[in-house]
């Protein structure tokens, strides 16, 4: 072998090394995300459901002088603002998942993506304006981690490349749609890129970065998971005049629109939470399960305040065990319980009672768990819902479950 060609075998198993290298550390990141966040949103939604009853009794009790509702304001703030650092930091365990069939809210995902990284980018001079096609919901089919790893990369590198610009920073982003295409534009008005260097921006390894700046692999990676899509990643740059980055994937057939809800539930937009009536008459019996006992009592003092009568399980088998033994009308349950999980609960539940309304209220989302559990949740849950839920989001879920038992006055 002549000692040009061995010289090029060994740069691509080096290449290919460091690539396997790579993939093991963000798989290793990705399970270590996943378990932070189920850890921390335990804490985080006593610490919010805490605060939301302390605040209303203290109201009922005119306590509360302007003052205590500044404080109680910032307090919120700062659940809100961790509350989004375990979005971004969930982020990584999302992308490790090879399923290409989630149905994906394209605006929805970079709303979330957006709402992470735009305080931090704000510090850095940067603007980022949204401009997002609102006369319909784009849904296309892939996996919604990975989309928001590649969102991110290209942030990421606009950010790098305003970084040498003094003034006026500016990234924008815009999707529309293009005949049976949804297309994702993300602008930055930096530097731009080299024309010399367009050709190559999508190669594994290379970069222009400093040392120690960049692995080279963001965009090959980006490159590769959308291509996984079905879709198509470009780019266009003229330097000193800016970058634009173009995504183009298809859109998905009308029948998945409507997918599987936690698919497209967890990623839709919140509802902008109003207040609850003053006065609440939910009728029905709820059985709360939940091995984290501070978080089985805020949820009781929430449904006790709806009007429900409620009994209150530490685990899946003992909630079994009160479910044969006495009607109810609604179950609100946890996923990862000792003995027996939530969602295996809930599939006990409808084969004792098909008919019976059930509510995850998890420390996760539904693809972060194992298929199995994955696959139960998607069959036998009524409503999905992510901790920490305020009491609102809890009130709206029962509200629907309940169904004509459910009257607020």
């Amino acid at each position: 072998m002549a000692k040009s060609e061995r010289k090029r075998v060994e740069q691509e198993k080096g290449e290919l090394q460091s690539q396997l290298l790579m993939a093991s550390k963000l798989a290793s990141v990705g399970e270590l995300a996943a378990g932070i966040t189920h850890e921390i949103n335990n804490p985080l939604a006593i610490a919010v459901g805490m605060s939301e009853i302390l605040h209303d009794r203290l109201f009922e009790k005119n306590y509360l002088d302007d003052q205590a509702q500044r404080s109680f304001g910032a307090l919120n703030s700062a659940l809100n603002r961790i509350t989004k650092i375990i979005n971004g930091v969930r982020l990584f365990a999302r992308s490790n998942s090879d399923s290409v069939d989630e149905v994906m809210d394209i605006n929805a995902i970079l709303r979330e993506v957006v709402s992470i990284v735009e305080g931090p980018y704000k510090q850095h001079g940067i603007r980022i304006e949204l401009y997002l096609g609102e006369e319909e919901r784009f849904f296309s089919l892939g996996n919604i981690g990975k989309l928001q790893q590649v969102i991110i990369n290209l942030l990421v590198n606009a950010k790098d490349a305003l970084e040498k610009k003094s003034d006026d920073r500016l990234i924008r982003i815009k999707t529309f749609r293009q005949r049976e295409e949804i297309w994702i534009l993300i602008f930055d008005n930096g530097i731009g890129i080299a024309k010399s260097i367009l050709p190559r921006i999508f190669e594994p390894f290379y970069t222009t970065k400093e040392v120690g700046k960049g692995t080279g692999l963001g965009l090959s990676i980006s490159h590769g998971i959308i291509k996984s899509f079905q879709g198509v990643i470009d780019v266009k740059s003229y330097e000193n005049n800016g970058t634009s980055f173009t995504i183009k994937l298809p859109l998905a057939p009308a029948k998945t629109e409507n997918g599987q809800a936690e698919a497209t539930s967890e990623n839709v937009e919140a509802e902008v939470e109003e207040d609850l009536p003053q006065k609440l008459n939910l009728k029905g019996k709820v059985l709360v399960v939940d091995d984290e006992k501070e978080i089985a009592q805020i949820i009781s003092q929430y449904l006790f305040s709806f009007g429900l009568q409620v009994v209150v399980a530490e685990n899946g088998l003992e909630a079994l065990e009160k479910f044969k033994k006495e009607p109810f009308d609604c179950v609100l349950t946890d996923i990862v319980m000792p003995f027996v999980d939530g969602a295996s609960l809930i599939e006990e539940v409808k084969k004792l009672v098909p008919a019976m309304k059930c509510i995850v209220l998890s420390g996760g989302k539904a693809a972060e768990y194992s298929p199995l559990i994955r696959e139960k949740i998607e069959k036998f849950a009524d409503h999905y819902l992510i901790k920490p839920a305020s009491r609102y989001d809890i009130y709206k879920a029962l509200q629907s479950a309940l169904g004509g038992l459910s009257t607020p006055s």
